[in-house]
């Protein structure tokens, strides 16, 4: 996670640990009443749920449905609580191996492991200067290599990069691994689709990184808001109002719909699977205290003021709480969100009763002076995009044209709008 202020990145030992492990994720799930059969040659929509999710066609159940749930020991020791689906409260590993989460992404900020550095496009351990950072490179893999074979196990080695829109930028970066001759195994990506392009993007540098180096790839890091509100009053990194990507509102289908879309383009291009990045990183405190004692001891913020010693200009001065708290999948008391179910759903689908998913931004212009009235119909977006339709000029998909109350909301004066009815 990068490109705004609140950038974790800057909390690595930049050799960080980042183990891929099953934690209980492959336990079989309860069988329901709504359970019916699901086989390769039937790609149905199976599961009546809160939440519309399209099966994704020929995805594997070796597909990687991963969560980042690196946040989740120092939110426990600063007091958080997780909750199951019927509100009880439950081992947040458990709640996301019964979603459908079969992989566990944990950073750790010593004792470097098989993630061989995070995001280090310009950089690692203190290190820019390139035969500097192969070196530490290449002695983080010969060490993975070396404890791989003493403990008898097939580690894979990622080395993971960021700013995949800069399509030249990731391949300069490969090449550079290659020239060197460096041992890994997979080239890990972090794609926000709100920062580094869209999904044909995403999916030209996938299979440009297998076609041309021969390495696998997965994506390390994704996500989306389910909402725009802020759970701890620290600020967000993605708000969730003029920053959205078209056609995805802040809302928990949303999100759900966003890592269904990119699971999909991603088992299209051939990549293994995908990582959600801090699903569980939610706010500690009331939102309306003073929270920066918990966050001081326990590192459950972004940041803490110690931060200053190796990033003055940004972490230093930012540090704070969770930025992430509208992009969990859990909402900010702890309780799971229909969302997280999307990794459940990814192969049988699931089907929802057609709802509105979200109204787009509706601006009516006038000067001042005029009578504004409303807009007789207005677009919106089902929770099912295939019902949606496109506009003449093909520039927003909407769900249907709404019919609006016909009434005026009165009239401006000295830029004050005086609304009559609804």
């Amino acid at each position: 996670m990068k490109k705004v202020h609140k950038k974790l990145l800057a909390f690595c030992i930049s050799v960080s640990l980042c183990v891929a492990v099953l934690s209980g994720c492959g336990a079989e799930n309860t069988a329901t009443d709504a359970e019916v059969q699901t086989t390769e040659e039937e790609q149905k929509v199976t599961k009546t749920d809160a939440i519309y999710i399209e099966p994704v066609a020929n995805i594997s159940d070796d597909f990687i449905r991963g969560m980042d749930a690196s946040a989740v020991l120092v939110n426990e020791n600063s007091g958080v609580k997780y909750y199951n689906y019927d509100g009880e409260e439950q081992d947040v590993f458990q709640t996301l191996a019964e979603a459908g989460v079969n992989y566990i992404r944990l950073r750790v900020w010593n004792d470097p492991y098989d993630e061989n550095g995070n995001e280090i496009n310009y950089g690692m351990s203190g290190e820019n200067f390139l035969p500097s950072v192969l070196k530490l490179l290449e002695a983080g893999s010969r060490a993975v290599r070396e404890i791989a074979e003493a403990n008898k196990r097939d580690i894979q080695i990622v080395v993971h990069y960021t700013n995949i829109e800069d399509n030249g930028q990731i391949d300069g970066l490969v090449s550079n691994l290659e020239k060197s001759g460096l041992d890994y195994d997979i080239l890990g990506l972090s794609y926000y689709p709100f920062w580094d392009g869209n999904n044909d993007n995403m999916q030209k540098v996938a299979k440009m990184i297998q076609e041309k180096y021969g390495k696998k790839v997965v994506i390390a890091e994704t996500s989306y808001c389910y909402t725009s509100e802020d759970g701890d009053g620290c600020g967000n990194s993605l708000v969730g109002t003029d920053d959205l990507v078209d056609g995805y509102g802040a809302t928990v289908q949303s999100q759900a719909t966003m890592i269904r879309d990119i699971c999909a383009a991603a088992n299209e291009a051939g990549v293994l699977g995908v990582f959600y990045w801090e699903g569980t990183w939610i706010p500690v405190g009331e939102d309306t205290a003073d929270n920066s004692p918990i966050w001081e001891k326990y590192g459950s913020g972004w940041a803490s003021s110690f931060a200053s010693d190796y990033d003055p200009e940004d972490a230093g001065l930012y540090y704070g709480g969770c930025s992430w708290d509208n992009q969990a999948m859990f909402d900010f008391d702890g309780y799971p969100l229909e969302s997280l179910k999307v990794f459940q759903y990814l192969k049988t689908g699931s089907d929802a009763p057609l709802a509105i998913d979200y109204i787009p931004e509706i601006a009516v212009s006038f000067s001042i002076g005029d009578k504004v009235e409303l807009p007789e119909m207005i677009d919106v977006v089902y929770n099912n995009r295939a019902e949606n339709k496109q506009v003449a000029d093909g520039t927003l998909t909407i769900g249907v044209r709404m019919k609006c109350n016909p009434k005026s909301w009165g009239t401006v004066d000295d830029f004050t709008l005086y609304k009559i009815s609804d």
